[in-house]
């Protein structure tokens, strides 16, 4: 009996080693993965962020704007962000894809608009930069380097 319950042991132990190897090499896969779409997304968000910005300067100066053309061209310029949330959201937080997409709502291109328009987009960099870390892992990473 001694050799059968050695036996039947060993086969689980080995099994439960067999299974938390593998999942482990999954979760590397999938962290790796992560961090890639992270680190594309942090990138394109301040690539759109600094294109509105240098864009919203230029239509403040504007007498009299045609607001459909700037809306269309505004919009052009935040597509390819819009597209890449799209394309990526199962690694993305519902809160995170919110808030990355009304970033960059504008209400209308006078002077005065323009002006509150970026303060806060300039606040929205702030809090989406921080919201990209927190959930890439990028913060809780560093926070434990810095222990070290």
């Amino acid at each position: 009996y001694v050799s059968v319950i050695t036996f039947i042991a060993g086969y689980i132990i080995s099994e439960l080693i067999r299974r938390m190897n593998r999942a482990e090499s999954f979760n590397a896969q999938i962290f790796s993965k992560r961090l890639d779409v992270f680190a594309e997304l942090y990138c394109i968000w301040n690539k759109t962020y600094s294109n509105v910005t240098s864009y919203i300067e230029k239509v403040a100066t504007l007498q009299e704007p045609d607001e459909r053309y700037l809306l269309e061209r505004h919009f052009e310029i935040i597509e390819p962000l819009l597209c890449y949330m799209d394309e990526n959201a199962l690694f993305f937080s519902h809160e995170l894809r919110v808030q990355c997409g009304a970033a960059f709502l504008i209400g209308g291109f006078s002077e005065t608009e323009c002006r509150e328009y970026l303060e806060q987009i300039a606040e929205q960099n702030r809090i989406v930069t921080e919201m990209i870390k927190a959930e890439s892992g990028m913060t809780m990473l560093n926070k434990n380097i810095k222990n070290i």
